[in-house]
């Protein structure tokens, strides 16, 4: 490309968020996607999702370490749309063209964080995010020592996506859901089922079935919690009383899981699962 009098350039800058609060990092963003369009090569090396170009997949590296060995893992868009066939999708649905351009619009910072670690828990949304932290760490065991990161998925119907993406690019995953198989308007569990090989589905609320890359409550989040400690109703009670009578589950639930002593037993069948 020509640029500067017809001189070639390539701009090559290591970690551009070093020092730079989020909004700075999506505006230096910008400013490169700008200099792009004006001809200039630009190469970065990154460990902020803000950084990461969702409409640029094909020139996304993932760079990494097995055994010591530094690696590099980069896929094309007829990889990524194979490698989705494989795990479900119909091959009449997707194309190489089309695999890119979806991607590029339901994936945002609160995905791509998890390019940055080595096992991803794929959860519906802001419940399991603002309570299964604390629960991890009553058992003794660091997320972010682990390299584990919890990617909210906005939705059960959205998890199997997000899944078959970061699969592609070889990272650990573990998908947990609820069944909730018994709740009107639900998605029914064919995907899933499809996908990891599950026989049947138990729907019964004191449930929890736990796969070698998934995990499912047998009716939700809730249910199994009140089913299986016997105080967690009073304890609901007392968040309402504490946060004004809200209604916010995921409010609900981070206030317990922060001032109370349950231990889920399905938080150690999930860390069974991801040190396997």
């Amino acid at each position: 490309m020509e640029t500067f009098n017809g001189e070639s350039f390539i701009l090559i800058i290591e970690e551009p968020e070093a020092h730079l609060h989020p909004i700075a990092q999506r505006w230096l963003k910008k400013y490169m996607n700008e200099m792009c369009s004006a001809g200039i090569q630009v190469v970065i090396s990154t460990h902020s999702p803000e950084f990461i170009d969702a409409e640029n997949l094909e020139g996304l590296a993932k760079v990494y370490k097995e055994n010591g060995v530094t690696k590099i893992k980069q896929i094309n868009a007829k990889e990524l749309r194979n490698d989705c066939v494989e795990m479900g999708v119909p091959a009449e649905k997707i194309t190489d063209d089309s695999v890119l351009e979806f991607y590029s619009a339901c994936l945002y910072a609160d995905q791509l964080k998890g390019l940055f670690a080595e096992k991803i828990i794929f959860v519906e949304g802001d419940t399991e995010v603002l309570s299964l932290p604390k629960y991890f760490e009553r058992i003794g065991f660091n997320l972010e020592a682990n390299g584990v990161e919890i990617v909210r998925c906005q939705g059960k119907n959205n998890i199997l996506k997000y899944y078959r993406f970061f699969k592609s690019y070889g990272y650990t995953c573990f998908c947990l859901f609820d069944a909730d198989e018994g709740k009107d308007n639900k998605k029914k569990n064919d995907d899933f089922i499809k996908l990891f090989g599950i026989q049947t589905i138990d729907c019964k609320p004191q449930s929890f079935i736990c796969g070698n890359e998934y995990a499912y409550f047998g009716f939700d989040f809730e249910s199994y919690m009140r089913s299986n400690f016997p105080d967690y109703e009073k304890a609901e009670l007392k968040a309402k009383e504490f946060l004004g009578q809200t209604t916010s589950k995921p409010l609900i639930a981070r206030y317990i899981a922060n001032r109370y002593k349950f231990e889920p037993a399905f938080i150690k069948e999930i860390v069974k699962r991801l040190n396997a």
